[in-house]
């Protein structure tokens, strides 16, 4: 037999209740939703408040309990609905998809169809088929479909009336993120109650009257939208391939031009020519370094004034390659850089 469960029958009511409703233990006065055996009310300190089966009671059940966990808490649900009036409706958001093909490549997009809110509810009425609720919404109605593992939401086709929209209360989904933290945590009654009024969890829109208008619109954009980059791209293709004739045109063009012969270098720029500037230009840069050095040069210093340590050489950065003092070049005779001292760094002065 099941030894937890949610809630019971009261003998006086012939409703269900939850286990905060009754005097605990055996004066509960209540029955099993499914054998109909005596229950009795825990309200221990260790687990959560629960209904269990009377192991002491003089009638026993003829037959054996199969309760459903979650069928009893939809009856609750129901019956809690039921009873509701003027309460606001926690209602989820509603987002809508658009599939194209274009091309062979999938293009989606999203549109909201309705934004979550929580309008008040007047008051909920039965349909004919159980579990299966209408709520009036000032002057919309709204189709509502308790469902769970062993119940499936209707189709609007069984509805005769026009509604609003259809939304689904899935009890298996929110029972299963339910945390019931023992005696001084929530109640099951409670969580259901929070659940209608306050959390969307686990509440999802099966249909909505501004769903298709919503949905059309969204497909046209997004059709616009293909076509007007496909445009886009065979304009691109196009203005590419007429610039590459354009340059072909050219290239063609040039070849039939007469060609001129290459130029012979003259005797300056033959490699013997070259090889003796460069042995002049070393042997310049090493005659300017031994004047620098000795001070054989106006207005230098060759050596630090601080430390006496030997300035610096460095190229001057107009004629290159030989500047060895601050003031005055070999080559342009201009003053280039500072001169710094190698040891402690600091710079020369007149």
């Amino acid at each position: 037999m099941s030894t937890l469960i949610p809630f019971a029958i009261n003998r006086e009511s012939g409703e269900l209740c939850g286990v905060e409703d009754v005097p605990r233990g055996r004066s509960c006065n209540c029955v099993c939703p499914s054998c109909g055996q005596s229950v009795v009310a825990r309200r221990g300190e260790k687990v959560e408040w629960h209904f269990a089966h009377d192991s002491r009671a003089e009638v026993v059940a003829e037959k054996e309990c199969d309760l459903s966990f979650e069928s009893v808490c939809a009856q609750m649900l129901r019956q809690m609905l039921l009873s509701l009036k003027n309460e606001p409706l926690a209602l989820p958001d509603y987002i809508g998809t658009v599939e194209l093909v274009r091309n062979g490549k999938p293009f989606e997009k999203l549109t909201w169809i309705t934004r979550a809110s929580n309008p008040v509810v007047s008051e909920y009425k039965e349909f004919s088929i159980p579990y299966t609720l209408i709520a009036a919404i000032q002057n919309h109605e709204l189709l509502l479909d308790i469902t769970h593992r062993e119940r499936v939401a209707i189709s609007l086709d069984d509805y005769p009336g026009k509604v609003s929209g259809h939304l689904e209360f899935d009890v298996s989904d929110y029972l299963s993120s339910l945390e019931i933290k023992g005696p001084r945590g929530i109640t099951y009654k409670a969580a259901m109650r929070r659940w209608v009024t306050e959390e969307v969890l686990a509440k999802r829109w099966l249909n909505h009257k501004r769903k298709e208008r919503k949905l059309d619109k969204l497909r046209e954009e997004l059709n616009e939208s293909l076509d007007n980059e496909i445009a886009h791209s065979k304009n691109m293709l196009h203005e590419q391939r007429r610039i590459s004739r354009n340059a072909n045109n050219s290239i063609g063009a040039h070849r039939h031009q007469r060609v001129s012969p290459p130029k012979v270098p003259s005797d300056k720029y033959t490699h013997e020519a070259m090889r003796r500037r460069v042995q002049e230009e070393e042997r310049k840069e090493k005659e300017s370094r031994r004047r620098l050095l000795e001070g054989e040069w106006p207005n230098t210093q060759s050596y630090c004034p601080v430390c006496k340590y030997k300035l610096v050489a460095q190229k001057c950065s107009s004629c290159s390659p030989n500047e060895y003092t601050r003031t005055m070049c070999h080559d342009c005779g201009g003053a280039r850089t500072v001169k710094t001292c190698l040891n402690c760094g600091v710079s020369a002065k007149k």
